[in-house]
């Protein structure tokens, strides 16, 4: 149906852009018409230029076939050039050729004189072929203009789609990754309290650890997500964390009001908190904070992680791997060059790791491969 839609189009653009040479062709030999013709002297241009260019409009889906059966590319353009010099002489010759016809039925008509085919194709042919030859590549040229903006399109399009679906694929094999990380230490924490007789702990434990994979279960995949649907995520998460480290873990959470509604990568802080948890509070004998900011800079939107544990060894560099290294990967795909993710040691003690993304809102609704890609 769409095929049969396009063809349609096709013609209907063709058509309508003979028809307009043919107006503004007539437009022009009426204008510099002698006085003593008549209004009706404007349609009969018009007949004469319609019969003459709808030849054209007829020809023109075949010139455009030819320029795709014997393209102008570098490895046959010895066979090409000579191919389409001759079928522009041949297609000239044809037009002539209904041109003379006309000539010869209607010129007699007019004129009540007999006029001879040969004769008023010899006249056209002494003046018009180069004519010819020009309008046979000028459509061959729109033909292969249309084909090149098509075929461009759709290979966005499929690179769009393929990038989509990679980023798709990565974020599941993100989700894959982590939520068994966070079943093993829930339940290894579980296994603990239990042991410990801490039933009540074990309780909370076990609700949490039930609440967050109903909510990860329910998650929908897209791309981008809220601030505030980040945190709720991360909320949860720490919660759970809070339980197993007891008061060894405490969480401050510094996002204005005015930035919940901030566009940034899914699941992006997750492995930002997890890593200050890990290496910063499971690594600390003492009681540690882990601290979330946000906060806004002109354009771009600021995002803190930071702990005062242990901090970073000297030589410290970064494992490739499923924390920093696919949240690195991410960053590049949906901002291209316009992110910075950097991870070092804070005053006076533990790690900050600052993320900075171009900021944006939901309402907006862009896509930031679009925009900043």
């Amino acid at each position: 149906m769409e095929r049969h839609g396009g063809s349609r189009l096709l013609w209907l653009s063709i058509l309508s852009a003979w028809l307009a040479l043919s107006l503004i062709i007539s437009a022009q030999r009426y204008a510099v018409s002698g006085p003593g013709d008549s209004s009706g002297a404007f349609l009969v241009y018009l007949f004469w230029s319609g019969a003459v260019w709808i030849y054209w409009a007829l020809v023109t889906p075949l010139i455009f076939r030819l320029g795709r059966r014997i393209p102008l590319s570098r490895q046959s353009l010895s066979f090409a050039l000579p191919a389409h010099f001759g079928l522009a002489i041949l297609f000239g010759l044809l037009h002539l050729a209904s041109w003379a016809a006309l000539g010869t039925v209607f010129g007699g008509m007019s004129s009540g004189e007999a006029v001879s085919f040969r004769d008023e194709f010899v006249r056209l042919a002494q003046f018009l072929p180069y004519v010819e030859v020009i309008f046979y590549w000028a459509i061959l040229g729109a033909g292969i203009a249309r084909d090149t903006y098509r075929q461009a399109r759709e290979r966005e399009l499929e690179a769009k789609a393929l990038e989509a679906q990679l980023q798709q694929a990565r974020l599941q094999a993100l989700r894959m990754q982590l939520h068994p990380h966070f079943l093993f230490n829930a339940l290894n924490t579980v296994a603990m309290l239990i042991r410990n007789g801490e039933h009540q702990q074990a309780v909370e434990m076990t609700a949490g650890l039930g609440e967050l994979l109903r909510w990860s279960l329910n998650e929908n995949t897209e791309q981008e997500v809220t601030l505030e649907h980040e945190l709720e995520f991360i909320r949860r998460y720490l919660a759970l964390e809070q339980i197993r480290f007891s008061d060894r873990l405490r969480v401050e959470i510094e996002v204005p009001a005015e930035l919940l509604s901030a566009l940034l990568p899914n699941l992006i802080l997750q492995p930002l908190v997890e890593n200050a948890v890990r290496h910063g509070v499971a690594q600390s004998s003492s009681a540690c904070l882990v601290r979330i900011v946000a906060r806004r800079a002109n354009e771009w939107l600021e995002l803190f992680v930071q702990d005062d544990g242990t901090g970073l060894p000297n030589g410290w560099e970064p494992a490739p791997g499923i924390g920093l290294g696919n949240t690195r990967k991410r960053l590049a795909q949906l901002y291209g060059e316009r992110h910075e993710l950097t991870l070092q040691n804070a005053s006076p003690a533990g790690v900050v790791a600052r993320l900075k993304i171009p900021y944006r809102r939901q309402s907006q609704g862009e896509w930031p491969g679009e925009q900043y890609g």
